[in-house]
C-alpha cells in the first residue's frame, strides 16, 4: 500500500507539474503573440503616417498666407558700380530681414536675386515686421520696396505656389522705395489693429493678373 501512494503521489505530482508548465507555456505564448500583434500594428500605424505624409507632401497643404516680397531699390545698378559693396549691403538687408521675420513668427522662404519672400499665418504679423524692417534699414540707408498680399496659397516641399505669391510680387514691383504696400485683403484684417495711416491707391493694374485687389499705402 505504501509503495502505490507514493506511486499515486509522484504521478500526481508529475501531472501537476505538467499542467504547471504546460499553463506557464501558455500564459508566454500568449504575451509574445501579443508583443508580435504590438510591434505589427505599431509598423503598420507608421507605415500608413508616414505614407499619408508623403501623399501630402506630394500634392502640397493648402493654406491662408500672407506673403510678403522685397527687394532693394537699384541693386543691378549698384552691383554693377560696385559688386562688393552692394553684396555686403545686401547681406546686411538679408540678415536684418530674417531676424525680424522670425521675431515675427514668421519664415523667409527663399531669396531670388535681391528679392526676399516671407511668409506668415498673421496678416498683422507680417505688416508690423515689414515696419520693423523698413524701420532698421532706414538707418542704415537701404531702400527696400516691400509688397504684402493675403491668399489661400499651395505650401509643398518648403515653397509657395499660386495666385496668392503672384499678387504679393506684383504688388512689390509697383510699391515705392522705402514704403510699404498692401492688398485689401490685408488691409481689412490690420486696420484697427495697428497703429498707421493707410492711403487707398485704388485698383492698380499689376502684370498678368486678371483682377488685381485695391491697394493700400502705409504712411
Amino acid at each position: 500500500m505504501n509503495n502505490s501512494s507514493q506511486i499515486v503521489g509522484s504521478t500526481a505530482d508529475h501531472v501537476g507539474e505538467f499542467i504547471g508548465i504546460t499553463f506557464v507555456i501558455i500564459i508566454a505564448l500568449a504575451v509574445f503573440i501579443l508583443i508580435v500583434f504590438g510591434f505589427y500594428k505599431l509598423i503598420m500605424y507608421l507605415f500608413f503616417k508616414e505614407g499619408e505624409k508623403k501623399e501630402v507632401e506630394e500634392e502640397g497643404k493648402r493654406k491662408l498666407s500672407a506673403i510678403m516680397f522685397t527687394d532693394m531699390k537699384g541693386f543691378s545698378k549698384e552691383m554693377g558700380k560696385n559688386e562688393e559693396a552692394t553684396l555686403k549691403k545686401f547681406w546686411r538687408y538679408e540678415k536684418a530681414m530674417k531676424q525680424i521675420v522670425k521675431e515675427h513668427d514668421g519664415r523667409v522662404v527663399k531669396t531670388i536675386g535681391d528679392a526676399i519672400m516671407g511668409d506668415f499665418n498673421s496678416a498683422v504679423q507680417a505688416v508690423k515686421a515689414a515696419m520693423e524692417i523698413q524701420n532698421l534699414l532706414k538707418k542704415e540707408d537701404i531702400m527696400i520696396r516691400i509688397g504684402i498680399h493675403l491668399g489661400d496659397v499651395i505650401h509643398k516641399g518648403g515653397d509657395i505656389f499660386g495666385d496668392g505669391v503672384n499678387i504679393a510680387s506684383r504688388i512689390e514691383s509697383i510699391c515705392e522705395p522705402g514704403k510699404i504696400y498692401i492688398s485689401e485683403d490685408v488691409y481689412s484684417q490690420v486696420r484697427g489693429k495697428i497703429n498707421v495711416n493707410f492711403e487707398n491707391l485704388g485698383n492698380r493694374p499689376l502684370k498678368n493678373i486678371d483682377s488685381p485687389p485695391r491697394v493700400y499705402k502705409l504712411k
